[in-house]
């Protein structure tokens, strides 16, 4: 199944309540019985090519009638040395089966190839200029819909009608970290990617005698400006290596001209007794700078720093997510516009200037990174995790600039399926783009 990316989204926020104003509900659509939908083995075979049919090898997720048939079919794959593991109540993704997909019983439920989902080209849509001579009011009929979905003649009858008690998940380009009245003030609540870009897993490491700290073939040494609690682990960021996972030729994560540095960094207990990552963006060696080379937990904290170390014209944000035994950081190095502009449609307090408001201007924000690298490289069981992810964080809405282009009536009825049991049914608006051809 392919998907169409960056066509625009609306929503309409009516305080707590939320209205998709755009695309089509998937918990409208009639449901099909899951014998009905189902897709036999020989069928997602088929869809692989040839190469998938000739080796019976295929990673494909599957949903089953009862969280009971999913548990069932995932201690057969165990049984078979399969890996696999359950998404929501009774989708099983299976890694790499070799013939596993034989096992889902006749009429069990869907099934669908888990292959990556590369977008059809998309419109990108540019950020409008302020026109000259118009007053606010006129510049706010122009550049949003608040007038003509009736959200301005709402906030005059009810002033609390703003989205001050929801929370709205942005699947998309991904969202700026720097950005007024969108992305500032602790409104972006969270920077989700679950294709795992930019995740490195730290190893073990102890102070030597001279109270360095190894990281691969170098030393780290931290400032006493730093104090940190604890040190535990160390780690690089390698541009190659995180570049290689999304396909692209480079990844210029610190903005140096270059796209194969390989960044060292420490993880520990900062003096607040927050769990931190101290990074060498200088290429120095020595951490001495809190504001510059620390980071924390950006769910927790908010916290950036500039990837350039101040060499760059303009700052480029860092951040981090800081997981048990893991650290996943993010840097927007491809543009994220699309993803910014959608954010401040639906949520942004103040932009322009400070002359105009979203739909819901004080709704928190937060941002799923479907793009890292332009490619779209991710897969069905990725974008299920998404929706999991963000149903989990207790949002009340999720805008997805991402249509469908092509794809089986199947694939279709299994993902629409899949979110009506999952977040629809649960409460949670879903608006899908409808595409840019008009």
């Amino acid at each position: 199944m392919t998907m169409k990316r960056r066509s625009r989204s609306w929503l309409v926020l009516l305080g707590a309540g939320l209205a998709p104003a755009f695309g089509a509900a998937c918990s409208e659509a009639p449901r099909p019985s899951p014998a009905g939908n189902a897709v036999a083995a020989p069928e997602v075979l088929d869809a692989l090519g040839p190469d998938a049919r000739k080796q019976r090898r295929v990673d494909y997720v599957a949903r089953f009638p009862s969280a009971a048939d999913a548990r069932e079919h995932l201690r057969s794959l165990e049984a078979r040395g399969v890996r696999g593991r359950i998404l929501g109540d009774r989708t099983v993704h299976a890694e790499g089966a070799t013939g596993a997909v034989e096992g889902v019983p006749a009429g069990g439920g869907v099934v669908v190839p888990n292959v990556p989902m590369r977008p059809l080209p998309g419109v990108d849509g540019e950020a409008p200029r302020t026109p000259w001579g118009l007053d606010d009011a006129a510049l706010d009929g122009l550049l949003t819909a608040r007038d003509a979905t009736g959200v301005n003649e709402l906030r005059r009858r009810v002033p609390e009608a703003d989205g001050r008690s929801a929370k709205v998940a942005i699947f998309d380009t991904g969202i700026d970290f720097d950005l007024p009245g969108v992305s500032d003030g602790g409104k972006l609540e969270a920077f989700v990617d679950t294709t795992g870009f930019g995740k490195v897993t730290p190893t073990t490491v102890a102070a030597a005698a001279d109270g360095s700290f190894p990281v691969g073939p170098a030393a780290l040494r931290l400032g006493s400006a730093i104090a940190p609690r604890a040190v535990t682990g160390a780690g690089v960021l390698d541009e190659a290596a995180q570049a290689r996972r999304v396909l692209v030729a480079g990844y210029d994560w610190n903005r140096s001209g270059a796209s194969a540095d390989v960044i060292p960094f420490l993880v520990g207990v900062n003096a607040e007794g927050q769990p931190a990552v101290w990074i060498d963006l200088d290429g120095s060696g020595t951490i001495d700078d809190r504001r510059r080379e620390e980071l924390t937990d950006f769910a927790a904290t908010g916290r950036t720093v500039d990837a350039t170390a101040g060499r760059g014209a303009a700052r480029a944000p860092l951040a981090v997510t800081v997981t048990d035994g893991a650290v996943q950081f993010h840097t927007l190095a491809q543009s994220s516009s699309h993803g910014s502009s959608c954010a401040t449609i639906v949520a942004g307090d103040g932009f322009a200037g400070g002359k105009l408001s979203g739909m819901a201007p004080k709704a928190k924000l937060l941002s799923y990174l479907l793009d890292p690298s332009g490619q779209d490289v991710y897969t069905m069981a990725e974008l299920m995790q998404m929706f999991l992810d963000a149903r989990d964080r207790g949002v009340d809405a999720i805008s997805i600039s991402y249509g469908f282009a092509r794809g089986s009536l199947s694939s279709a009825r299994f993902l629409a399926d899949f979110l009506d049991e999952e977040l629809a049914s649960r409460g949670v608006v879903l608006g899908f783009a409808v595409g840019n051809s008009g």
